[in-house]
């Protein structure tokens, strides 16, 4: 299957600005499917409790920074910036960038231990939305 679009959830910012090794993790497995093809464009999600105050730089643009220095095109990447947390990422995506896009066939890049909850948050949200 060919998707659309992945949705890459952010984890977290260092205290440097730099992106958490989960987080860079979860973009290069973004990246892998992308270069194979595997999905057309990129969705990078998530913002910083701290955004504006203390690291004047959301996740989603720390993230697209790293995705395009490893060669993605600027267009096929997106950025939700809005959200603190999965269930805000998975909205935000879906009002702001799914639906707008017409993106039928989704993947959902996270870490192991997220799967289960994200399997039933998506169930939800993607498709009741």
């Amino acid at each position: 299957m060919i998707y659309d679009t992945a949705i890459i959830l952010a984890q977290e910012l260092n205290k440097d600005k730099g992106l958490s090794q989960q987080t860079k993790s979860r973009i290069d497995l973004g990246i892998e499917y992308y270069n194979a093809r595997k999905v057309k464009t990129l969705i990078m999600s998530g913002r910083h409790e701290d955004f504006g105050e203390k690291y004047r730089i959301s996740i989603a643009e720390a993230m697209e920074s790293y995705a395009l220095g490893q060669g993605i095109p600027e267009n096929d990447i997106f950025k939700e910036e809005m959200s603190l947390e999965i269930v805000g990422q998975l909205i935000f995506s879906k009002i702001g960038i799914i639906d707008p896009n017409q993106f039928k066939n989704i993947l959902i890049i996270s870490s192991d231990y997220h799967i289960e909850r994200i399997k039933t948050i998506s169930k939800i949200i993607l498709l009741i939305l």
